[in-house]
């Protein structure tokens, strides 16, 4: 599950699939991954951290003895199935905040726009067609700067 997270937070502040040779170098001695692992998640084409999740849950199963059949029967898997929740939540949320930080930053002119749609609606309903028609003309000019900026 550390392994999972170091990757996960390498892999937020470069590209996609990139982890640094340093990252690597840092799961290594800490002694997260084997050699052979980290080889084995570079070539991954998926979720690198769901793979490293996954392999945390066999190791915890195979620690508490617990077989496919014990993780259903109730009484059994209990502690298996407490580390099996934490570990889909992790997957969630790493999936979370890669669609989260994918997301499209708003343009502040759009956000003004939206600003003066909404200043507009409000002024519509008012009972003199004076106010209105200066709400009007300002809004115009507002948008007219904001569209020559």
């Amino acid at each position: 599950m550390l392994a999972a997270s170091h990757v996960h937070y390498y892999m937020l502040a470069g590209s996609e699939n990139c982890v640094s040779e340093y990252e690597w170098k840092t799961l290594l001695e800490r002694q997260l991954l084997t050699e052979e692992e980290k080889e084995v998640v570079t070539g991954y084409q998926g979720m690198k951290q769901f793979l490293l999740i996954t392999w945390a849950l066999q190791e915890v199963k195979a620690a508490l003895y617990v077989t496919d059949a014990d993780a259903t029967v109730p009484g059994k898997g209990g502690t298996f199935r407490t580390f099996q929740t934490v570990g889909f939540e992790l997957r969630g949320h790493c999936g979370q905040l890669v669609n989260l930080l994918k997301q499209p930053v708003p343009c502040t002119a759009s956000a003004r726009t939206h600003v003066l749609i909404a200043v507009a609606r409000m002024h519509t309903h008012t009972p003199t067609h004076r106010h209105h028609a200066h709400t009007q003309h300002a809004l115009h000019d507002l948008a007219s700067a904001a569209a020559h900026r």
